[in-house]
């Protein structure tokens, strides 16, 4: 396992931005059913609603997020972030490209609007645009059914070409494929299943928690088919 990965996924637990309840679960924004499994991965200095990652961990998590970008088959000119969970990161990967490869890579940050209870991503930019035409790659935390992605997307076309989308963590629950019918490649840094046999071999999680967790993965599997059937 590589020795940086383990490390964030130790931290994540440590700090309390992964939550296991197998009894209630937790709501997702875009799925049906709650969730035995809920990731917190917004940033200490998020613009609303302070999350449990620290500067240091949004840090080492770009890191692996830029090595997995350099992995892409598609060319790109720039990076966004899908506000509120991605802003942060797509900043710190703008950090690591330069410390690890020298690359001056361009990001741009879109705004997210709160009327309210109501929150919604718009069109704005904030801040300096980059030219027309330019190809980004959108950035996220935690990835469930790409709601939030294909939002952003459809936003930035008319201006951009987007062809690939990064997640830190992919739960598996449909994004890709919503992705790929726009066609958008989602990259991620680790899926859920692999995050959970890697919490499992180092001591986070139990076996009942992971057998939950599986069988909400396939129940939600089944209920998308029947959905698409």
């Amino acid at each position: 396992m590589d020795p940086e990965l383990g490390t964030v996924i130790d931290r994540l637990f440590e700090c309390d931005a992964v939550k296991v309840d197998t009894k209630d679960g937790f709501p997702l924004r875009n799925a049906k059913e709650r969730s035995p499994i809920y990731f917190d991965l917004g940033t200490e200095d998020r613009a609303h609603g302070a999350g449990k990652v620290t500067p240091e961990m949004a840090n080492l998590m770009a890191r692996l997020l830029w090595r997995r970008m350099l992995r892409m088959q598609a060319d790109f000119g720039g990076i966004v972030g899908v506000p509120d969970g991605g802003t942060a990161y797509a900043r710190a990967v703008v950090r690591a490209a330069y410390e690890m490869s020298g690359r001056q890579l361009e990001c741009m940050t879109m705004q997210k609007k709160h009327e309210g209870d109501r929150s919604y991503i718009s069109g704005t930019i904030v801040g300096e645009e980059l030219p027309y035409g330019t190809a980004l790659v959108v950035i996220e935390d935690a990835v469930s059914t790409g709601g939030s992605l294909q939002t952003a997307i459809k936003l930035l076309r008319p201006r951009y070409q987007v062809h690939a989308a990064l997640g830190f963590i992919d739960r598996m629950q449909g994004a890709k494929a919503n992705l790929r019918a726009m066609r958008v490649e989602l990259l991620s840094v680790i899926t859920l299943p692999r995050f959970l046999v890697h919490a499992r071999n180092r001591g986070h999680l139990t076996s009942f928690q992971i057998g939950a967790i599986f069988r909400y993965l396939e129940l939600d599997k089944k209920r998308r088919a029947n959905l698409a059937a």
